[in-house]
């Protein structure tokens, strides 16, 4: 669940993956966000995206939120295969943001499921 603390205008997510670490024919690691409107309408949320092997070390895009959204990685054409980097989701109303991390690679717990950081 989420706290009051939790919900900010800018949030870090200070761990994404697409394909990485890909092994013996699985993906390897693979991430996804949920953005929440905290109080249920609609925002303007820009997502921007850093990483060493993005043009420029940066990415971004905006989306109007209709109370929430998802994103997969692994759908973001413009983020390449074998992406390590992190995100800053920021909006103009306050929002609650979900990741999660996942891997084919291995058996067992394969899910890395986190709240992300409220930034000042």
């Amino acid at each position: 669940g989420f706290a009051r603390g939790d919900v900010a205008g800018r949030v870090l997510l200070p761990v994404l993956n697409k394909s990485y670490g890909p092994y013996s024919g699985h993906a390897g690691w693979n991430s996804w966000f949920r953005v929440l409107v905290a109080d249920g309408g609609s925002a303007n949320v820009r997502i921007r995206y850093f990483g060493l092997d993005l043009p420029g070390g940066e990415q971004s895009y905006n989306v109007v939120a209709n109370r929430e959204f998802t994103v997969f990685q692994f759908n973001e054409g413009f983020i390449p295969n074998g992406f390590a980097g992190t995100a800053i989701i920021e909006s103009d109303r306050p929002i609650a943001v979900l990741a999660n991390i996942s891997t084919d690679v291995f058996t067992g717990d394969t899910d890395l499921l986190y709240n992300g950081i409220p930034l000042p």
